[in-house]
């Protein structure tokens, strides 16, 4: 078993967790021209380690994204990590998501801050666990694994720039410690059959149908390219612009 390779029962664990979830995850899967997910999945067969930015609305997105996708044949036998804000940590999970070797590194964020404050109770400080996640994440991709991100930082209604270097700060420290062999898969949520407010629901939405929008797939190295060697480019010329062109991939017709 390699290093990215979770436990040999873990692969069907989550087969079954996949089946007792869908009808409280069920969702549909749309691929823009460029089939963004058969090139993810074959960089990760060439040894890269995967990185799954996706576009964050509801206290649902995180258990979608990651039912939608470690299902798959590259994926399902791959360690996975993802960040979590502090205050939404709900009972059981971290340790339900070990069981499927999944860790979950929790953050507090402002609004981790304010809710602690909004209780009167002594805040963490802000960004308390970002080192630790870093630290996670560089060795999860050193190992071929799978980490998610939403670029955003934090639930929203609507696609606009982000004021957070979220992933060209991640790369910065990618580069320090000497790692290149990753890949990015844009990825796109929001409830189906609805031509407005498609983020508007912030809850677990646990009876709605969800939309997937798989968009492009690029290497450490493209995405470097397309910010002109600067990191601090990285999430305004590069991450935002790639989750528009996601968000604006068209739902094939339906027959009538």
């Amino acid at each position: 078993m390699s290093s990215q390779e979770v436990r040999p029962f873990t692969p069907l664990l989550r087969r079954v967790v996949e089946q007792l979830t869908s009808p409280f995850l069920s969702s549909e899967v749309i691929t823009g021209e460029e089939d963004g997910m058969k090139k993810f999945e074959q960089l990760l067969l060439e040894g890269y380690g995967g990185i799954i930015l996706l576009k964050h609305f509801s206290l649902r997105d995180p258990f979608q994204i990651i039912r939608d996708t470690l299902r798959r044949k590259a994926l399902i036998r791959r360690k996975a990590l993802a960040p979590m804000a502090l205050h939404q940590v709900y009972p059981l999970l971290i340790g339900a998501a070990g069981m499927l070797e999944i860790k979950i590194d929790l953050i507090a964020t402002d609004n981790t801050v304010n809710k602690f404050i909004e209780k009167g109770k002594t805040p963490p400080s802000p960004n308390e666990g970002l080192r630790g996640f870093t630290a996670d994440a560089i060795g999860m991709l050193r190992q071929g694994g799978i980490l998610y991100i939403a670029p955003e930082g934090e639930r929203k209604d609507h696609l606009e720039q982000y004021s957070n270097r979220t992933i060209g700060t991640l790369l910065a420290e990618l580069k320090r410690a000497r790692l290149s062999n990753v890949a990015f898969l844009f990825v796109d949520m929001r409830l189906s059959g609805r031509e407005e407010n498609y983020w508007g629901e912030k809850g677990l939405n646990l009876l709605d149908t969800y939309e997937t929008r798989i968009g492009r797939a690029l290497t450490l190295d493209q995405v470097m390219e397309m910010a002109g060697g600067e990191f601090g480019n990285v999430d305004s010329d590069v991450i935002f612009p790639e989750m528009r062109k996601t968000a604006a991939i068209q739902r094939p017709r339906r027959d009538r």
